[in-house]
């Protein structure tokens, strides 16, 4: 089977397990699975206490080699998605949220992609619907990829890699411990000079958790995905006028929509939310107008709340 994989749908997972049998079963119910040898899904659990191992067994019983399950023997965290593409035996190797449900026809669409591009290797972005864009763009260079994605980047679900991209990129998990590890890697890819193909098209429905956060967003997006930004700066593959652009969209279209709904909805939403607005004045100082448009946004997203609970 192994030398017939184009698809490897691999996926991290922690303590999802109902969730995760959701995904499994959107994507092994679809006939390009069942009646091909064009995909495999591979499981790495972080060392779950729930039903996740069971769970996954059942899969791999079911549907033998086409399914596959590993164990860590202890949780290590983001380091995960590098250790579960580490396992895939496929042309393209794609990450996948244990919350990420398939549409059906979505295993079609991603061979389709992935073998119009397996000559050249171009980089693929699976972006979901998420854009204001047609179904599929080019994107020449992260200039053009950064200004189109926005902070879309950091999504787990749009991520893949040519497998032998993955064994040749140095360092996969450098940054592991900021949470962006597959930005990074993402970035990266662009120093190989190849374009990058936003594939727009909804393939995916993305299963909404009893609880969203759980981490500090300021640190992750401001800090460490800035971060990011500006290393790109340093090596000459992002401009300035670019990285300028994309902090205020991130703390308008993004931080903005997170931290409201973290004030209204702290049971739902459980970000970290120490001195938010004075870590965000301290990457903005030098920015009045974003502030001034934040804050105006913030509260008026805030007051439009608040008449709708009183009607």
């Amino acid at each position: 089977m192994g030398n017939n994989i184009i698809l490897s749908i691999c996926i991290p997972t922690f303590n999802r397990s109902d969730y995760l049998e959701s995904t499994i079963l959107s994507i092994v119910n679809q006939a390009r699975f069942q009646q091909t040898s064009d995909v495999e899904i591979i499981i790495s659990d972080n060392f779950s206490n729930d039903d996740t191992s069971k769970i996954s067994l059942g899969f791999v019983e079911k549907y033998g080699e086409k399914v596959r399950y590993y164990r860590n023997d202890k949780n290590i965290a983001d380091a995960n998605f590098e250790k579960v593409l580490s396992y895939g035996k496929g042309l393209f190797l794609k990450l996948n949220n244990d919350t990420l449900k398939h549409q059906d026809g979505s295993l079609d669409n991603l061979l389709q992609t992935i073998t119009e591009n397996k000559e050249t290797r171009n980089i693929l972005f699976f972006s979901n619907g998420a854009l204001n864009i047609d179904h599929t763009i080019i994107c020449d260079d992260l200039n053009s990829f950064v200004k189109n994605v926005s902070f879309f980047s950091t999504w787990i679900g749009a991520f893949g890699i040519w497998r032998y991209d993955f064994e040749h990129i140095k360092d996969f998990s450098r940054f592991s411990n900021n949470q962006l590890v597959q930005t990074d890697v993402l970035f990266r890819l662009f120093q190989y000079k190849k374009p990058a193909i936003i594939n727009n098209k909804e393939l995916f429905i993305s299963i909404r958790p009893n609880t969203k956060g759980g981490y500090d967003l300021i640190r992750v997006f401001l800090d460490n995905y800035i971060f990011l930004l500006n290393e790109q700066i340093k090596i000459g593959l992002l401009t300035k006028k670019i990285v300028k652009n994309e902090k205020k969209k991130l703390l308008l279209n993004h931080i903005c929509y997170y931290m409201v709904n973290t004030k209204l909805n702290p049971e739902q939403y459980t970000f970290l939310h120490n001195d938010f607005f004075k870590k965000i004045f301290r990457h903005y100082k030098n920015n009045i107008l974003t502030l001034f448009l934040f804050m105006l946004k913030y509260n008026t997203l805030l007051m439009r709340s608040y008449f709708k609970k009183e009607k």
